[in-house]
């Protein structure tokens, strides 16, 4: 497997040239709750798009989280084709059901722990922020500690939708 993280460069420079072997492909591209800052200039977003889907395998993913309003912009272009959106929340609450899911999340470091313990603190003083949590950690049948963000953090999230985009052959 393959990781880079990339975003400073996916705006400035052309992947490919960066690449030991410039035919290399990718299965997947991602870039999460950072996407549209590179909407700053025309040229910017894509160089961006480019650097994400150029060098994707057919049948391979660029897959992300940005603001509601930018999903759209891509898709021709770069011969990629939406496959999949929903809103952060509506995928967050259908997926974290799953244990791997939750494991990846847990392994990501994404979400915080409630109720808290020595090991991990809560982002947020505020004993309001985690109403929800508390919440769903006194119904029953509940696994704890939980996997939560605090009420602003899910608020703030709430703009966001998850997309993927599928390389067409």
């Amino acid at each position: 497997m393959v990781v880079f993280n990339l975003f400073p460069l996916f705006l400035q420079e052309l992947l490919t040239d960066k690449l030991k072997d410039p035919r290399m492909e990718f299965d997947v591209t991602s870039c999460q709750f950072v996407y549209h800052y590179s909407f700053e200039t025309q040229q910017q977003a894509d160089l961006m798009l480019k650097n994400a889907c150029e060098r994707l395998r057919p049948g391979g993913y660029f897959i992300g989280t940005t603001p509601d309003a930018y999903e759209l912009v891509m898709a021709k272009k770069y011969n990629m084709r939406l496959v999949f959106k929903k809103t952060f929340s509506q995928f967050f609450e259908e997926h974290i059901k799953n244990d791997q899911h939750k494991t990846l999340m847990q392994r990501m470091q994404a979400l915080e722990s409630f109720p808290t313990d020595n090991k991990n603190k809560s982002s947020s003083d505020s004993l309001d922020d985690y109403d929800h949590a508390k919440k769903k950690a006194d119904s029953p049948n509940v696994k704890l500690p939980l996997g939560t963000l605090s009420k602003s953090e899910w608020e703030a999230t709430s703009i966001y939708l998850v997309f993927a985009f599928e390389k067409m052959s």
